[in-house]
């Protein structure tokens, strides 16, 4: 007897769909970084699934089909709330104005920004005009 079990002729495992595997690499690669491919998956998935199934055994990868379909639907939902979230920022971002004050430094837009000192341990120094700096006039 053969190591391995029983002796006889073992039968050879039917060959993967094409599609299937391409539905999978493209679910993974448009849930990971390119959210367009996630349709394409979900899409070839389906018609895998369906090839798989018409060829009457002729045909595996039912797992890599289904796995890319799932992954295919999960990639596209995500995409979506990502153009979504995408649209509602860039619509803010129109409306929104920016009007520039004057500031109570002279010479420059509000905010502005300090100038440190290049003494770091000393801090910021007063601003002009500051009245912790002003002496009272008697």
């Amino acid at each position: 007897m053969p190591p391995g079990g029983m002796g006889g002729a073992g039968y050879a495992a039917p060959r993967n769909d094409g599609m299937a595997t391409a539905s999978l690499i493209l679910g993974i690669l448009g849930v990971i970084c390119c959210g367009i491919l996630a349709p394409v998956a979900a899409i070839l998935g389906f018609m895998s699934r369906n090839r798989i199934a018409a060829s009457g055994g002729a045909l595996g990868g039912g797992g890599l089909a289904m796995a890319g379909m799932i992954l295919g639907i999960i990639g596209t939902l995500l995409w979506i709330v990502g153009v979504i979230v995408w649209v509602s920022n860039l619509s803010h971002l129109t409306t929104t104005t920016y009007r520039a004050r004057a500031s109570p430094v002279r010479g420059t837009l509000w905010p502005h920004r300090k100038v440190i000192s290049a003494c770091a341990c000393k801090g910021p120094g007063p601003e002009p005009g500051d009245p912790a700096t002003t002496s009272p006039t008697a």
